[in-house]
């Protein structure tokens, strides 16, 4: 009775907007759960989204406004896989991720580059002695052309956490932790007075370590963040710092923004919620700086697990950089919403990341969902786009001649396609019309060779892409 009259206070007194303008990403496979694992922007202002499903992983590619632009899937059968990072370089992008159900003395962590169009180029596997990587929730390239993270195992009851310094897609250095620190790490800083001080998110404490990963300092912090938060940089002498400000006592448990110096002191506070109700910072990327503004976020009514039968919202604040606090607005309320990231734009508004679960009208499915809105917090586009898993199969793969191509896509599988070969040179060599889900090519004029498969739409977008090889 408690939580209705909670629900009831909410369509009462919050400004919520309208609902009717989110965007809604959803995979239409049955008994399959998607979530987003990490999001960056790239150099011309898109947004690469990692998700997983089941033992699938995706890397899906957004315009500034939300609309997709490219997606495909990474497949390790059989076996959980996880994107924790990406960064773009050289004009790709490179993804690092890990399997997570192998022994300890045969998991391995996994090194994927793209192009810009999301086209696989190389693929390369790092295996660690007796240690299995269950994640990598700090990363940083913030400061220089290397990207530290740590990766956390699980294991043992108490967390063990060794580095990465990944310099290149062949150059990557592991480094053991200081061996007396065994607490939980969720963010990573590099300081700009001294590159070789590194200031990570503890559970509930700063912790400070040397370039060698010696650790050097613990604060606590003043306002408690008992839930996962991050770090941003906002000057050169302070950073952000989020979490969820709990006070017990007060039955106080909103969403924290501080602002931080570099010794660790508490420069100013805020906090946004409502009363009675939990609210937690955005799961992995909760704060974010454009030109002279903050925007930081979660969700409000958040319960433990992505398909918790309890309506929650999107809650995001703006501010100006000293905390003074623009507006704050919730989003959702029809199911349950969690925010894994948001992004400031470059357009002065804000891009926000996270998982819908309609557990009404469709129990225990769990959708992508991406919600953008402007700088005065207005929803943008009311556009609702399906991504589909389209899945590419071709075989037999090397052939002598025929090659049978199959798409499993309800949206693609009657619809007009082109079915495109193309050489190492990028030279067309093949082509064929596709209006059904199987289509059946005829090599045997070709030389031996390696190609690429390109399948598109009736509007010449490429929908799925795959490595042919050709023998005699």
């Amino acid at each position: 009775m408690r939580i209705l009259a909670t629900l009831i206070f909410l369509a009462i007194f919050v400004p919520i907007k309208a609902q009717s303008t989110s965007f809604e990403f959803q995979r239409h496979l049955p008994d399959r759960q998607q979530m987003p694992t990490f999001s960056f922007e790239d150099s011309n202002g898109d947004f690469v989204i990692a998700t997983t499903m089941d033992t699938n992983t995706g890397l899906v590619k957004l315009d500034s406004d939300g609309n997709l632009l490219e997606s495909t899937e990474l497949n390790y059968p059989g076996y959980e896989s996880f994107i924790w990072h990406i960064f773009e370089k050289d004009e790709k992008y490179t993804s690092i991720g890990t399997i997570t159900d192998f022994a300890p003395d045969s998991a391995f962590v996994w090194i994927v580059e793209h192009d810009l169009e999301l086209t696989m180029l190389q693929e390369r596997r790092i295996f660690i002695d007796n240690f299995k990587v269950d994640w990598f929730h700090q990363c940083n390239n913030q400061y220089a052309d290397t990207l530290i993270c740590l990766g956390t195992s699980s294991l043992e009851f108490n967390p063990k956490t060794i580095a990465f310094k990944f310099m290149d897609f062949y150059n990557v250095q592991i480094m053991d932790i200081d061996p007396d620190f065994n607490n939980w790490t969720l963010d990573l800083i590099v300081s700009p007075l001294n590159p070789n001080l590194y200031y990570v998110h503890g559970w509930s404490q700063a912790e400070v370590f040397d370039a060698n990963f010696n650790h050097m300092n613990s604060v606590p912090y003043s306002f408690a963040p008992w839930l996962p938060g991050d770090y941003h940089p906002l000057s050169d002498s302070t950073f952000l710092n989020t979490g969820r400000y709990w006070r017990s006592q007060e039955n106080i448990k909103d969403l924290g923004i501080a602002i931080m110096d570099y010794d660790l002191n508490e420069v100013s506070l805020v906090t946004i919620g409502q009363p009675d109700i939990r609210d937690n910072p955005a799961g992995t990327k909760s704060v974010d700086v454009f030109n002279d503004f903050i925007y930081a976020g979660g969700t409000s009514n958040s319960l433990f697990g992505n398909l918790s039968g309890v309506n929650s919202q999107f809650i995001l604040g703006k501010f100006d950089k000293s905390l003074n606090e623009q507006w704050v607005y919730y989003y959702g309320g029809d199911g349950h919403y969690l925010m894994s990231y948001l992004h400031a734009t470059q357009d002065g508004g804000c891009l926000m990341i996270g998982t819908r679960h309609d557990f009404i009208n469709n129990p225990d499915i769990l959708q992508l969902y991406v919600l953008k809105v402007n700088e005065d917090g207005d929803i943008v586009n009311t556009t609702t786009i399906p991504l589909e898993a389209t899945k590419l199969t071709v075989y037999p793969n090397p052939t002598f001649n025929e090659l049978i191509v199959e798409l499993s896509s309800t949206q693609y599988a009657q619809a007009d396609k082109q079915v495109m070969l193309y050489d190492l040179l990028g030279r067309k060599v093949l082509e064929k019309e596709m209006n059904r889900a199987q289509v059946t090519l005829d090599l045997s004029n070709l030389a031996s060779a390696t190609y690429f498969l390109v399948v598109k739409n009736e509007n010449g977008e490429v929908i799925a892409k795959e490595e042919v090889v050709k023998v005699e």
